[in-house]
């Protein structure tokens, strides 16, 4: 979001107040935060598909995470995370790595 001109100092600069629904309030952030989902979902996507050239997402996921960005990305962690992760959790652990956000 900060690449996007969001900032601590004026966090509510993208809220428009004008509006009475919560929907619309935050369409900017609602906006952003689908893109950013979408994109991160193409990337570990990619990378399941380098780790495994069958890789089939519905051999790897439930059918409600396939339509639910948010549930993607919170059932791959946690694949990620068991004893044996299948093909995405691998792919989510890559990307992790790849983010900085685990060693």
């Amino acid at each position: 979001m900060i690449e996007k001109g969001w900032n601590e100092a004026n966090s509510r600069q993208f809220v428009d107040f004008t509006k009475k629904s919560k929907k619309a309030m935050f369409r900017w952030y609602y906006s952003v935060r689908k893109s950013v989902e979408n994109e991160f979902i193409d990337e570990i996507l990619k990378i399941a598909r380098e780790v495994d050239n069958n890789f089939d997402i519905k051999d790897n996921i439930s059918r409600y995470s396939k339509h639910d960005e948010a549930e993607f990305f919170a059932e791959v962690f946690a694949n990620s995370q068991l004893g044996k992760p299948n093909v995405l959790g691998k792919a989510m652990n890559i990307w992790l790595e790849r983010k900085g956000l685990i060693k």
